[in-house]
This record gives structure tokens, sequence and C-alpha cells, in this order.
């Protein structure tokens, strides 16, 4: 019997991954081959964090709350209230996979302050090998 050994470049197999194709042997019918790789989603983890300030000086007690639209959960939510310093931190889970956009909206608002909440939003698209995501957020409030 004879066997062919094909020698196929990695660099090659990764531009093929997802496709299916078919090599013809001479005088011996077709061979088809679909190359596909595993699930490439992972779970990325959001860490917003800041100081909340309302009117300049730092805001305790202050409600933070986090909206994250993900691709494949969809819109997630994460509250928070601030400590005696104005320091918040709101931590988020989501699965995605690298290359998709998530979208973000970080609101704060006091209770006890009459000014008017404040509001930031923003896109991040998330990286194949940076799993955990930190951003450093000041809010002030009025």
């Amino acid at each position: 019997m004879n066997r062919r050994i094909l020698n196929i470049p990695f660099a090659f197999l990764l531009v093929l991954a997802q496709s299916t194709f078919s090599l013809a042997a001479p005088s011996q019918g077709q061979v088809a081959y679909a190359l596909e790789w595993g699930n490439s989603r992972q779970t990325y983890t959001y860490i917003f964090s800041g100081t909340v300030t309302c009117g300049g000086h730092p805001c305790a007690g202050a409600q933070v709350d986090v909206n994250l639209d993900s691709p494949d959960e969809g819109l997630l939510t994460q509250s928070t209230k601030t400590a005696s310093d104005g320091h918040y931190l709101v931590q988020i889970q989501t699965q995605g996979t690298a290359a998709e956009a998530a979208d973000w909206k970080l609101m704060a608002r006091s209770e006890s302050s009459l000014l008017d909440p404040t509001e930031v939003d923003g896109q991040l698209i998330l990286m194949q090998d940076e799993t955990t995501v930190k951003l450093e957020l000041p809010l002030m409030i009025g």
C-alpha cells in the first residue's frame, strides 16, 4: 500500500482552522478533511475601582452601579456603596471570546447630596491573553 505523509506548516493550519477542503489523490478518489479548534470562550474578570467625590470631597456611602453588556451573556449589573473615603470596587465576571467587544457604563449617585449623578461609559475589546481587565475611574458627582 502506498502512503503519503502530508507535511503542512502549523501557520497554514491556523488559516484553515474552521474550513473544510478536499484533496484529490491521483486515482484514489477524494479525501475530505474538516479541521476544527476547541472552544475559544474564556472567563473574563472586569475590576472597576476608584474614588467618588461630591463637591470636591470624598463621597461616603454613594451608590455605584456597573452595567456590562457582554455579547455572550447580555447585560450584567453589579452595585456597591463607597467606603468612608469615597473608594469603590466592583468586580464582574463574564464569558467571552477574544476580539469581541463589551460595552460598560458606570454610574454614581449620592442620596445625601442634591448634586446630579454622574455616568461614564466605554467599550473594551476582549483579548486572548488578558482575561483580567482593571479600570481605575475617579467619579465626580455634581
